[in-house]
């Protein structure tokens, strides 16, 4: 049941508990269109084929996925140490269990392929389109006006790079989005996405569910960029049933060719 963050006619957004307490004032109209110029001139092919090119790659992966009562404490765990090397055509990877702890249980027919696996040898989760699909609505020239849009210029991974901030409005149309906040990094020469921090709000009769996925890349020797950490946070919200809450993060490291 977890969203990809398109909705659908049937549901609508609302303000989320996972939007940033500090976001960006309201831009001038001159930021305001260099933010759009940015998102119109950003490239996604880098980030969209990071999970695919782990398949060229030896790396250690943690992987920690936690249940959150009502208190914000962790009433359940399960985590993870895996080595992962490349396995020819067979199948994608070698995997070694290094480590492994877990306390509680999850619920996996509500988290589906987001929850904690039993099986050691699945492959890592490809977020990418889940925290950054294709045709998000503030992409769109059609729905700008619902969205305020920031830049800042910085640095990531050694490279200059723009920051796009994105947050549904609160007025007009803003509030009915479900997309209701985004930070994307985009390399500053390049303007390929590197790293996007997205939440999403859904709302229907039946269920209400509030989401963020945080996503970064880094860059090998070779200059392929890899995932560098995912991190997945879900409350989810049915009728007849007490709310759930989930996190999951997973680092990426000791990345060999």
């Amino acid at each position: 049941m977890l969203i990809t963050g398109c909705g659908d006619a049937t549901s609508g957004g609302g303000p989320s508990t996972f939007t940033p307490p500090n976001a960006p004032s309201p831009p001038s109209a001159d930021e305001r269109d260099r933010a759009i110029a940015v998102l119109d001139s950003m490239k996604r092919t880098v980030f969209d084929s990071a999970f695919v090119h782990l398949r060229d790659y030896a790396f250690t992966r943690s992987v920690r996925t936690e249940r959150i009562d009502s208190n914000d404490g962790v009433s359940a765990f399960r985590e993870r140490t895996l080595r992962y090397r490349p396995n020819g055509d067979a199948s994608p990877f070698q995997i070694t269990l290094v480590d492994s702890d877990s306390s509680g249980s999850f619920d996996a027919s509500v988290l589906g392929r987001f929850g904690p696996s039993p099986d050691p040898s699945g492959v890592p989760v490809d977020l990418a389109s889940e925290a950054f699909p294709d045709d998000p609505p503030y992409l769109s020239a059609r729905k700008r006006e619902a969205f305020q849009y920031n830049v800042r210029s910085d640095t990531y991974e050694g490279a200059p790079a723009l920051i796009v901030t994105v947050q549904a409005r609160e007025s007009g149309t803003g509030p009915d989005q479900v997309a209701r906040y985004a930070e994307l990094t985009v390399h500053g020469d390049s303007y390929e996405l590197l790293a996007a921090h997205t939440v999403y709000t859904e709302r229907t009769l039946l269920y209400g569910q509030d989401t963020v996925f945080h996503i970064t890349l880094a860059r090998t020797e070779n200059d392929t960029w890899l995932p560098k950490e995912t991190r997945f946070r879900a409350i989810l919200d049915m009728v007849l049933r007490d709310p759930f809450h989930v996190r999951t993060e997973s680092t990426y490291t000791d990345v060999r060719s």
